[in-house]
């Protein structure tokens, strides 16, 4: 309740201070000069409203003018610019669809005098999305869409057999249909509804990240688009002012792209004869890349036009420095003294709210750093360590530090991302737990990846329980310390820790998630049947990455039954694996290569990552298979090698074959006869 009213009076006193701030420079406004004043216009397009939000400050904070900022279409613009005796300005004209009223109001009635260009390219043309050019690099030219096959990709059940061109609406300005008339491209317009044009446009390269559907469409740069989505140009004929002439327009010749131009800016006559005014508008540029940017904060981000705005001027002092004349810059002493009216009791009522800040920030920043620990009811719990850690510390002490902060960093990496919190640590084993079991599940799996990827030191690489382990198509399957996964869905007891300040966790359930991963062998992810129960669903459904594989039935002390467990796979780690001929297992490694030399136990040894990969029937066939090759006198060896697998002295890989090796040969007793 404290807190709730030192919030409540922190904002009130942050409102009243905005007021009056906002009343002394309005009236600061209203008494200043009429040299000091600037209007300036704003389209109803993002590009036009970041270039005058990022002018008005400066020239308010900078040059001391006083900014009024006006809503109008361009027509609009050109019209009341004609009409007024006050300074106004334009930042951002597209010349080539306003010839008619440049020629009028800039040429002939000499109303409007221009600023010099914005720095700004602007260009319509035709749009689809880049990585089509992976599987079809041709659709990036105009002659593609005259073959049947290519179009296909874009055809629709109401343009088939021709591709759907998505348009613009018709009451907007364009070539498409003549373009593609005089190109003779197997392409059919579908206007866009004029409603909420621009939204239904986009929202096609916004959706193609889920339905992978093609197209091609009329668009524009620049556009907040292209700062989250990589869109391609399709390269129509060169522009040539023939091409777009008058009469070609008239009759529907143009057969060529549409031009690309340097976007202008404008200011009227009263304007021009201010000196520091207009030195600033013609020096005033941005780039394509700059605006693109900024407007995908606005729109995507969903930051504020102003902080946007403030945080390019942070960026670019020194660019923006250049636009302000020097000798021009010396604050109005009215304007001065005003300030300096405020500024003792302003710094007052700072100073008072930086303490009160400051004490709520404590108190936030205490329950902050708790934000995403489970309090109560359902969620799951994570364990994780390195698999024989103990020996890599025997064996690499100095080495293993390292290795350790790399772990510990890499381990850390999602968690926040995913919503998780870090219980704690012991070693170099992680509890962590997760509100939503998907999100853990999406932890574990970018978390293997990305310790695989790792920049381990070379000399631990060269250790036998790290070394390098790539299949048959040497792709990457095991690199670096083997880290193992146990995950458990269930309802652990939670407690707070007031002297920690941390949140802890135990109960049955809590036990359960460590056996689990204990039950796990390094580079993979064990998960129980109830935690498997609420992601199945998940995973079949959405995720093509992921898969779901019964790992086996599993005894733990305490518990009379035995507990199912699943193991959590990428499919882009199995898909290379099932390729694989069974006789070429051993020949395409980089890192576990076999020779003549080495024994059945080392051949065993160097098996155990790739025959974990295979299904139940792969791993019958070639055990069928590597047994029959295998000299009489070598048979008994390696038998007697998976039998000491199967007691737990090497490894749990192949206890997901069969309960023993035994059992799987009595059970297939054409095995036994290839066996003996």
């Amino acid at each position: 309740k404290k807190m709730k009213r030192i919030i409540i009076r922190t904002i009130i006193i942050i409102i009243i201070i905005s007021i009056i701030i906002k009343h002394i420079k309005g009236e600061a406004c209203k008494t200043g000069t009429e040299e000091k004043k600037i209007k300036l216009h704003r389209a109803n397009w993002l590009g036009s409203q970041v270039n005058v939000e990022i002018a008005k400050i400066l020239l308010e904070e900078q040059l001391n003018y006083c900014v009024e900022v006006v809503d109008r279409t361009i027509p609009e613009s050109f019209e009341e610019i004609g009409k007024n005796e006050e300074k106004e300005a334009i930042l951002e004209v597209w010349v080539e669809g306003r010839a008619v009223l440049m020629k009028e109001y800039v040429e002939e009635k000499k109303l409007l005098v221009t600023a010099g260009q914005l720095g700004v390219t602007g260009r319509l043309g035709w749009y689809i999305m880049r990585d089509l050019l992976e599987t079809h690099e041709e659709l990036d030219t105009y002659r593609a869409y005259r073959v049947a096959e290519t179009v296909e990709l874009f055809a629709t059940n109401e343009t088939t057999p021709e591709g759907q061109f998505i348009g613009p609406p018709e009451s907007w300005s364009s070539h498409d249909e003549t373009i593609i008339k005089n190109l003779v491209l197997k392409l059919k317009v579908k206007p866009t509804d004029d409603d909420q044009a621009e939204q239904k446009l986009m929202q096609h390269a916004i959706d193609y990240d889920t339905k992978k559907k093609p197209f091609i469409m009329y668009f524009w740069e620049p556009h907040q688009l292209f700062s989250r989505y990589n869109l391609a140009r399709v390269l129509l004929p060169s522009y040539t002012e023939s091409c777009y002439s008058d009469y070609n327009q008239q009759q529907q010749l143009v057969d060529c792209d549409y031009p690309a131009e340097l976007l202008q800016k404008l200011m009227n006559p009263k304007a021009a004869e201010d000196q520091t005014l207009a030195l600033f508008l013609k020096a005033f540029t941005i780039t394509t890349e700059q605006q693109t940017e900024m407007m995908g904060k606005i729109y995507f981000d969903e930051q504020s036009m102003e902080n946007v705005a403030r945080q390019f001027i942070e960026d670019n002092k020194e660019i923006w420095a250049a636009w302000i004349n020097e000798n021009q810059t010396s604050i109005n002493l009215r304007a001065m003294y005003i300030t300096l009216g405020i500024l003792i009791p302003l710094g007052i009522l700072v100073l008072c709210m930086l303490i009160i800040l400051i004490t709520i920030m404590v108190i936030i920043r205490r329950h902050y750093k708790q934000r995403y620990a489970p309090k109560s009811g359902r969620f799951t719990i994570v364990f994780t360590d390195i698999q024989n850690s103990t020996m890599l510390w025997d064996a690499e002490p100095t080495i293993m530090k390292e290795v350790l902060s790399i772990h510990d960093r890499v381990m850390r990496k999602y968690i926040k991302k995913y919503k998780g919190y870090e219980v704690k640590t012991v070693g170099d084993s992680f509890m962590i737990a997760f509100g939503h079991p998907v999100q853990a599940i999406k932890w574990a799996s970018e978390t293997l990846v990305l310790l695989r990827e790792a920049n381990w030191p070379t000399d631990i690489l060269r250790n036998e329980s790290c070394e390098t382990v790539v299949d048959a198509t040497g792709k990457l399957v095991l690199r670096g310390p083997r880290v193992r996964i146990g995950m458990h869905y269930g309802e652990p007891q939670c407690k707070y820790n007031r002297v920690s300040g941390r949140y802890d966790y135990f109960g049955p359930d809590v036990n359960m998630a460590s056996r689990i991963e204990a039950s796990a062998y390094g580079g993979t992810i064990f998960i129980s049947e109830a935690l498997k129960e609420m992601v199945n669903d998940w995973i079949l459904t959405q995720q093509e990455n992921l898969q779901l594989r019964f790992a086996g039935e599993y005894q733990f002390k305490g518990i009379d039954e035995a507990q199912s467990l699943y193991q959590i796979r990428r499919s882009t780690d199995i898909a290379s694996t099932h390729k694989k001929k069974k006789n070429a297992i051993f020949a395409e490694s980089k890192s576990v290569r076999l020779d003549d030399e080495e024994t059945p136990e080392d051949m065993h040894r160097s098996l155990i990552h790739t025959i974990n990969e295979w299904s139940y029937n792969e791993r019958q066939a070639f055990i069928c298979s590597f047994f029959k090759k295998l000299p009489p006198e070598e048979r008994q060896s390696v038998f007697n090698t998976l039998t000491d697998i199967n007691r737990g002295r090497l490894s749990r890989s192949f206890t997901h074959m069969h309960s023993s090796p035994q059992m799987m040969l009595m059970h297939n007793p054409h095995i036994i006869e290839e066996f003996t």
